[in-house]
């Protein structure tokens, strides 16, 4: 069966020219769903060395602002931009949002997404342990750990790399998990086939041919699940 042509838009805080895994791993997802036929934006951080003001650009991709990450060399994070998100799909509303990234750009998506009815999921990426160790500060860890538990859980579902990750996830309170390198069939997103718990899953993200069978079923109004929280 042919997979049902849909707009999906990205919103994360790294992607190429910046150099790490999460940026290549996007940008190939990104290459295989265009190149399938279907429709992708992209929200990012405006990346000044390459981003200047006034130059043309992808009309697919939506430049908000950013700072830099104090103590990861270039590496930024994007600013609260729930306006701005509003207003863009507002005008031109994508099927669903992707947000790749929890830092303050990652929840306006998921707020602005949850006020428009369009369903948004997660990816966890983000290993807090390596970041409370480079800062040295182990007082963080469950501060942080309790944002990316209320961010993960305020989206309609959130991919993971791997079974043992969900269920070290599930048992501190994440809730909606998918492991990607589960063996079954991937459930529809914004599908009632998507328990906490499922073996369905997204293998790699590098693999769009399997993600993109998840947007089979793809539906516009937000899961139950998916909740706002504070605007």
């Amino acid at each position: 069966m042919s997979v049902q042509r849909r707009h999906v838009c990205v919103v994360t805080e790294t992607y190429p020219p910046e150099i790490n895994g999460v940026a290549s791993t996007l940008a190939q997802l990104v290459t295989g769903m265009r190149a399938r036929g279907h429709t992708v934006s992209l929200v990012r951080p405006r990346q000044p060395s390459v981003d200047p003001r006034g130059r043309g650009r992808d009309p697919e991709t939506m430049l908000v602002a950013g700072m830099r990450l104090p103590g990861y060399g270039g590496a930024r994070i994007g600013l609260p931009a729930g306006v701005a998100l509003r207003a863009a799909w507002g005008r031109r509303r994508p099927d669903a949002a992707y947000v790749a990234t929890e830092g303050p750009l990652g929840w306006s998506a998921v707020r602005a997404s949850a006020a428009l009815g369009i369903s948004a999921y997660g990816g966890f990426h983000t290993n807090f342990q390596s970041y409370v160790q480079h800062y040295r500060a182990g007082w963080l860890r469950h501060p942080i750990a309790a944002y990316l538990r209320r961010f993960h859980n305020a989206t309609a579902g959130t991919f993971v790399a791997t079974v043992h990750l969900r269920d070290e996830l599930a048992a501190a309170g994440f809730r909606n998990l998918t492991p990607r390198d589960s063996l079954s069939g991937v459930p529809a997103l914004g599908s009632r086939a998507w328990p906490s718990g499922s073996r369905s899953a997204v293998r790699r993200y590098a693999e769009p041919q399997v993600f993109l069978s998840s947007l089979g079923g793809l539906t516009s109004p937000c899961r139950r699940g998916q909740r706002a929280g504070r605007t």
